[in-house]
């Protein structure tokens, strides 16, 4: 059963893959996801970019999931792939957070209040440089800005020893805490 298409409002008409599902408690439910699907008025084109929709339980009214989204306010005008299957979502007072690769870059967003705040770089591959391969991100949380995200890359390590598996692929971790 494909319970978000059903909530689309154009035809459905591009891969959606990688679901991700987290609650914030009370019957609430929020999915992340990479699509292929334009939105049709949302003008998304056809490359993959990060959606979501939220479910609410209601008692007077049928629970329904919303539309679509995209989770970063960027995603009409890109046209690199928000790489399938690599979103990670977590919630804690209030506050959704999503993790995900992007052109072999961990970035993270914050969702509170009815929209999600503009993504930024939780880390990218060899610093400015951008050497290296990001990917399978995950996410922590110990409060609403209190969180570890961790991800593997293939990044040289100054000092790293073994130079005949230079580059291997490593876990690199950011903390952020209040």
């Amino acid at each position: 059963m494909a319970v978000i298409s059903y909530a689309v409002t154009t035809p459905d008409c591009g891969d959606d893959t990688g679901p991700q599902l987290a609650t914030g408690g009370k019957g609430n439910w929020r999915v992340v996801w990479a699509s292929t699907d334009p939105l049709g008025a949302a003008g998304l084109g056809t490359d993959s970019d990060l959606l979501y929709a939220d479910y609410t339980a209601n008692t007077t009214v049928p629970t329904t999931w919303s539309a679509p989204q995209p989770v970063d306010t960027d995603a009409a005008s890109d046209t690199a792939l928000d790489t399938d299957d690599s979103a990670r979502l977590a919630y804690h007072s209030g506050k959704w957070h999503v993790v995900w690769d992007h052109r072999h870059a961990i970035y993270h967003a914050v969702s509170y209040q009815g929209g999600w705040q503009r993504p930024s770089f939780a880390h990218r591959a060899g610093g400015t440089s951008g050497s290296g391969w990001e990917s399978s991100p995950a996410i922590a949380l110990a409060g609403a800005f209190h969180y570890l995200i961790v991800w593997s890359s293939n990044a040289p390590i100054p000092g790293e020893v073994n130079r005949a598996t230079e580059p291997d692929y490593d876990i690199f971790l950011v903390r952020e805490a209040p």
